[in-house]
C-alpha cells in the first residue's frame, strides 16, 4: 500500500533531475522489497520521474514549474512487492514562488505639466507591474535616458517623477519630454520604457510693441480721424489676446488717442496739428498680453504740409514814378507772404 497523502513542496525554479521526495509505502508481509516504482498518471505526469526501485521522484521537465500557471501537481503512483503491485494513490507536489519574472514598467504613461513648474514639482508616479504571485516591492526606479534625464529626477522607491531642472522647461523652444524608466523587483530589473511629459503653455512672455512704427499724416486732420494700428509680438506659443494698450508718454501723448482694445490710434486734438510748428510727433505706448506688460515704445506720427494759410500782401508798399511813364513802363513788384511751409 502506497502511504496515503504524501506531499512536498518544492522551489518552482528547481531544476532537472533535482530530487523531490522519496514515496514511501507498506506492506502486511514481513521483509518485503519494494520495486517497479510507477508514475502511472496525474498532472505531474510528465513533469517529474520516479525512480522504478527507490521511489525517489525528481525533477523530469522543470519547464513546466511554474508558479504562476499551476501552484500544485498530482502524481499517481503505484508499487510492487515483486507479486503484487498497490492500487494508485496521490502524491501531491506544491510549488512555491519564486521572485522569476522580470517586472515591467506599463507602456503607455503620460502626463501635461505646466512649463512654469518649480524644481520638486511633483510630476506624475510611474506604474510597473509584475507576473510573479507573491506581491512585489518595487525598487530602484532609475530614469536612464530620454531627451528629459536632465530635466527630471525619479525616486528611487516610489517611482514618482519630479521637476530636476525647471530652466529646461519651456513650451516656446519644447513642447514634450521622454524619460526611459526601469525598476526592479530586488532581483530581476525591467526593459526601460518610454514615459512622455508634456508642457502646457503658461504665459510667461512680456508682449514686445514692434520698434520702428511710424506714419505720416496730414496736418489738418480732424479729431477722431484714423492714424495707424499699433502692432506688437509675444514669444508665448499660444494666440496672445492683446490688450490695455496705452500711450504713456511722448511729444503727442496729448495730442493723439489710442484704442485699448486694439491699438488704434487717432486723432484726439486736432488744434495741436500744425505742420507750421511741429513736423512730427512721438508717442511712447505700451500693451499687456492680460499678465504681462511691455516695455514702451516709441512710435512716430510725421505731419505732412497742408496749403491752409491764407496768404498776406505785405503793408506799406509804394513806388513813385514820372508822370510822363509810358506804357509797359516798370513800376514796382508787389511783395506778398503765405505762413505754409
Amino acid at each position: 500500500v502506497v502511504s496515503a497523502g504524501q506531499s512536498a513542496t518544492i522551489a518552482e525554479n528547481l531544476a532537472n533531475s533535482s530530487a523531490v521526495l522519496t514515496v514511501l509505502a507498506t506492506d502486511g508481509d514481513a521483509g518485503t522489497t519494494f520495486q517497479n516504482w510507477t508514475i502511472t498518471g496525474g498532472t505531474g505526469s510528465t513533469a517529474f520521474a520516479i525512480a522504478s526501485s527507490t521511489g525517489a521522484v525528481t525533477v523530469l521537465d522543470n519547464a513546466q514549474l511554474n508558479y504562476e500557471t499551476t501552484t500544485s501537481f498530482t502524481l499517481l503512483v503505484t508499487v510492487s512487492d515483486g507479486v503484487h503491485t498497490s492500487a494508485a494513490q496521490t502524491v501531491t507536489i506544491n510549488l512555491t514562488d519564486v521572485n522569476d519574472v522580470a517586472p515591467v514598467v506599463t507602456a503607455g504613461q503620460s502626463a501635461t505639466i505646466a512649463e512654469n513648474l518649480s524644481n520638486g514639482s511633483a510630476v506624475l508616479t510611474v506604474a510597473a507591474t509584475d507576473g510573479d504571485v507573491t506581491t512585489t516591492t518595487f525598487q530602484s526606479w532609475t530614469i536612464t535616458g530620454g531627451t528629459g534625464s536632465t530635466a527630471f529626477a525619479i525616486a528611487s522607491g516610489t517611482g514618482a517623477v519630479t521637476v530636476l531642472d525647471s530652466a529646461q522647461l519651456n513650451s516656446e523652444t519644447t513642447t514634450s519630454f521622454t524619460l526611459l524608466v526601469t525598476v526592479s523587483d530586488g532581483v530581476n530589473a525591467s526593459a526601460a520604457q518610454t514615459v512622455t511629459i508634456n508642457l502646457s503653455d503658461v504665459n510667461d512672455v512680456t508682449p514686445v510693441v514692434t520698434a520702428g512704427q511710424s506714419e505720416t499724416i496730414a496736418e489738418n486732420l480732424a479729431n477722431g480721424s484714423a492714424v495707424l494700428t499699433v502692432a506688437a509680438t509675444d514669444g508665448d506659443v499660444t494666440a496672445t489676446t492683446f490688450q490695455n494698450w496705452t500711450i504713456t508718454g511722448g511729444t503727442g501723448s496729448t495730442a493723439f488717442a489710442i484704442a485699448s482694445g486694439t491699438g488704434a490710434v487717432t486723432v484726439l486734438d486736432s488744434a495741436q496739428l500744425n505742420y507750421e510748428t511741429t513736423t512730427s510727433f512721438t508717442l511712447l505706448v505700451t500693451v499687456s498680453d492680460g499678465v504681462n506688460t511691455s516695455a514702451a515704445q516709441t512710435v512716430t506720427i510725421n505731419l505732412s504740409d497742408v496749403n491752409d494759410q491764407t496768404p498776406v500782401v505785405t503793408a506799406g508798399q509804394s513806388e513813385t514814378i514820372a508822370e510822363n511813364l509810358a506804357n509797359g513802363s516798370a513800376v514796382l513788384t508787389v511783395a506778398a507772404t503765405d505762413g505754409d511751409v
